[in-house]
């Protein structure tokens, strides 16, 4: 665990981030510095010359091991102070545990629920999983007759479970199950 919070430390110190920083933070952060380093960026423009390629190509390389770690181990770790979510982050391990184990089928509001305790925002659940937001609020609120066919609410779910860091195919199922009773 002591490896996995110094190796979280220095990722999140070469995106430039807090130790607490959201998911969003983190994939706003690698997009922004990404684009910085991108040959051409009118952000070194200026400089460009200054650096040697290899050195550019280096701290991009960098960059791109620091997001790939922690977007690996952002839903790995069984706590939000881990993840990178905010709002629950003391509470939320055995809280989230506590909860999740009440819960006998995965729904929208129980998704919700989740999401909440986690302290993770729509904003953050659209970014990370590509699902509209519009989509997002209609799984929660168990609209079903808005969301699109089967198979693309099935990724969705999927998605949205991995987010959440639940077991996808049973949230897959028990969600499903409500999806087709309701179309």
């Amino acid at each position: 665990m002591a490896e996995m919070t110094e190796m979280k430390r220095k990722c999140l110190e070469t995106l430039e981030l807090p130790p607490d920083a959201t998911m969003l933070e983190i994939k706003t952060a690698y997009q922004h510095l990404k684009d910085l380093y991108t040959k051409g960026s009118i952000a070194i423009l200026p400089i460009e010359d200054e650096y040697p390629e290899e050195a550019k190509e280096e701290i991009v390389r960098k960059i791109d091991e620091a997001y790939k770690w922690l977007t690996l181990n952002y839903q790995k770790t069984g706590d939000a102070g881990e993840s990178g979510s905010r709002g629950g982050a003391s509470r939320a391990s055995g809280a989230v545990r506590e909860e999740v184990s009440q819960i006998e089928e995965f729904d929208g509001p129980a998704l919700r629920r989740v999401r909440e305790i986690l302290g993770i925002e729509l904003g953050e659940v659209e970014f990370s999983t590509k699902i509209s937001l519009q989509h997002i609020k209609n799984i929660e609120e168990g609209n079903y007759r808005a969301l699109p066919e089967e198979v693309f609410v099935k990724g969705y779910i999927a998605s949205y479970a991995k987010c959440l860091g639940l077991d996808g195919p049973k949230v897959v199922e028990h969600y499903l199950k409500r999806y087709r009773n309701g179309r």
